[in-house]
């Protein structure tokens, strides 16, 4: 077995010693000799991690020993199977050892311990300065142990090499957001500027064709710090990044703020913008207001995007339980809708279902509202809708404040 992951194993599981404590109980149990033992090898050293000694001490747990000097390599070396040594006085394999004379005379079992992929993790032993005689019952049970045990070698290579890629997943993710946050500063700082100009240059006298250069370089300038932004806040979603900022917030002056955000490109495509609230819904509410905003606004810039000349309706409620109080939004509108076949990717990152050259945008705007909805412990779907456009509604976790 490689030795780094032999190493990694040892540390990091406990499923193996486990395991190792499950055969030793049952082998001692069943098998009368005096002394058994799980030892792993790594080519150098023959470690002793679980022991049984019933009446006289031979195998010490935790001890470590030369791999040559260990009787473990002969069965790993020698026999490449189960071996079985009446008295290691006598047996060729072990009479002229050191280890013989330091240990005394014994019988001896011992059984390779391999994984699926035939690397040898160690060995199953058993010892007894009777000469306890294993029988072939014995040895068929000793065989069935080790292979049990070899399914939790193999579990453990596993879990190890799953931490090792869920690390390396993380440490590629943040050095992804990394990336895109220098990324961002770098282009956004002198876009910003490039914005600022082109603004002032809109508002001096400027013949008609000019005018349309201009409005085009302002239009162009919005569109690349929109993608920018979708970038930078998934990237920052999918690196873990963004925590919970809650504060107390008024629903209806949130909604209001943002039906006013998009009411000019609303009047401007014929559309009518309507927003209701609850009666009941409480005046003040806890919650991640960034959060919140901003699935609001990708949901109803998509509104607004894929609308004309119908309305997008807004309407607010919220549920009321023993245990938490959940935040209810529906944002429907009466635009060209979202094909059947797009359902399976429809919260996907990067997804697009309809012409980018007629729409634009990045396909992550609802990825993004997925991430935050779950990240604020809600959910969010599409429902079925009678007639054209589309209708998502969600709910996220709130905190309604006990007024004094």
């Amino acid at each position: 077995m490689n030795a780094n992951i032999h190493t990694d194993i040892m540390k990091n599981s406990e499923t193996i010693f486990e395991a190792a404590e499950r055969i030793l109980t049952t082998a001692s149990r069943l098998i009368r000799a005096n002394t058994f033992c799980v030892a792993s090898n790594d080519t150098i050293f023959s470690h002793v991690f679980k022991s049984f000694n019933r009446d006289v001490s031979i195998i010490d747990e935790g001890a470590v020993l030369p791999y040559n000097e260990a009787y473990c390599h002969l069965v790993i070396e020698k026999k490449k199977g189960i071996l079985h040594i009446e008295d290691n006085f006598l047996h060729p394999y072990t009479k002229d050892m050191n280890v013989t004379q330091a240990i005394g005379s014994l019988s001896f079992v011992g059984v390779p311990i391999v994984n699926k992929e035939g690397q040898v993790f160690g060995t199953l032993c058993a010892f007894d300065h009777n000469h306890y005689p294993f029988s072939s019952e014995d040895l068929e049970l000793l065989g069935s142990l080790a292979v049990y045990f070899s399914y939790a070698v193999d579990m453990d290579n596993q879990i190890v090499q799953l931490q090792k890629a869920e690390a390396e997943a993380s440490r590629t993710l943040q050095e992804k957001a990394n990336l895109l946050a220098f990324m961002g500063h770098e282009i956004r700082n002198p876009m910003n500027g490039i914005m600022g100009m082109a603004a002032l240059l809109n508002d001096t006298e400027l013949n008609e064709e000019q005018s349309e250069y201009t409005k085009l370089l302002l239009k162009s300038g919005d569109s690349l710090l929109s993608v920018m932004n979708d970038l930078l806040n998934y990237s920052r979603i999918d690196a873990s990044e963004m925590e919970l900022d809650l504060i107390e917030l008024n629903i209806r002056v949130e909604l209001n703020e943002l039906m006013q955000l998009f009411a000019k490109e609303a009047q401007r495509k014929g559309i009518h913008l309507n927003c209701t609230v609850a009666p009941d819904m409480p005046d003040v509410l806890t919650a991640d207001v960034n959060k919140l905003r901003q699935i609001l606004t990708n949901l109803l810039g998509n509104a607004v995007k894929f609308t004309e000349n119908g309305e997008i309706r807004v309407s607010v409620s919220w549920q009321r339980n023993e245990n938490e109080n959940q935040l209810l939004i529906s944002v429907s509108d009466t635009g060209i809708g979202i094909p059947p076949s797009a359902m399976p990717r429809l919260f996907e990152p990067f997804a697009q279902f309809h012409s980018q050259a007629d729409y634009g945008g990045t396909g992550l705007g609802l990825a993004i509202c997925k991430r935050l909805v779950e990240r604020m412990s809600g959910s969010i779907q599409l429902q079925e809708k009678v007639g054209p456009g589309t209708e998502f509604t969600f709910s996220i976790r709130v905190h309604v404040p006990v007024l004094a």
